[in-house]
């Protein structure tokens, strides 16, 4: 399923923002790139020191990658920010659709949250996008598999899966620990079946 929708989701947004193939950096976005240069001369471990603001290990890394990759051709960092985007949003689709049972549902939603104005620029701010479209990104991912177990227990390996969705959401950007909230309600409202002394260990961890 994922890989029929993203093609055409991301075709969606690739259209529906041209305009962003024309951008470049500007403002706090040559911090994100000073931040990298500077990270150079540090050791590698610090990327785990909690910074003034946020704590983004995995981001950091994501932002390292492109700059040396791609250097300063903020062309292709727009490329990579809408791809991601329409991966998420291709997310949102499966997990709204198999609550629902219903495609169209799962589509519009996805569709929605796609072209919604309003989470704009969480995935168009080169300064961002690799932090909060990228924790929404393993957010949604967490929910997905956990939508996707079968049976009425979760095995020891499912437990670990989850786990490290969850640490890779945190260690994106700190936004991941919504999981936490957000998993009680789902398990209270979709997924009763999870609710044993089977489960105790799992679902506390």
């Amino acid at each position: 399923t994922f890989f029929i929708v993203f093609p055409i989701f991301f075709t969606i947004i690739f259209f529906a923002t041209l305009g962003l193939l024309n951008g470049y950096f500007e403002q706090d976005e040559w911090l994100g790139i000073a931040t990298v240069m500077k990270s150079y001369n540090l050791p590698w471990w610090n990327i785990f020191v909690p910074g003034q603001i946020h704590f983004t290990p995995i981001g950091h890394f994501i932002y390292e990658a492109l700059y040396k990759i791609f250097g300063l051709q903020a062309l292709y960092f727009y490329l990579v920010e809408l791809a991601v985007h329409a991966s998420v949003a291709t997310l949102v689709f499966i997990l709204t659709t198999r609550l629902t049972n219903n495609k169209v549902i799962g589509a519009l939603t996805g569709l929605l949250f796609l072209l919604n104005g309003r989470a704009h620029q969480a995935f168009t701010h080169l300064a961002i996008f690799h932090v909060t479209d990228t924790a929404m990104f393993f957010i949604l991912l967490f929910f997905v598999y956990l939508s996707g177990l079968k049976g009425k227990i979760v095995t020891i390996k499912q437990t670990i899966l989850l786990f490290f969705i969850f640490l890779a959401a945190v260690c994106t950007r700190e936004e991941g620990f919504i999981i936490i909230p957000i998993v009680i309600v789902y398990i209270l409202s979709f997924g009763k079946k999870f609710i044993n002394k089977k489960n105790v260990i799992p679902l506390s961890l």
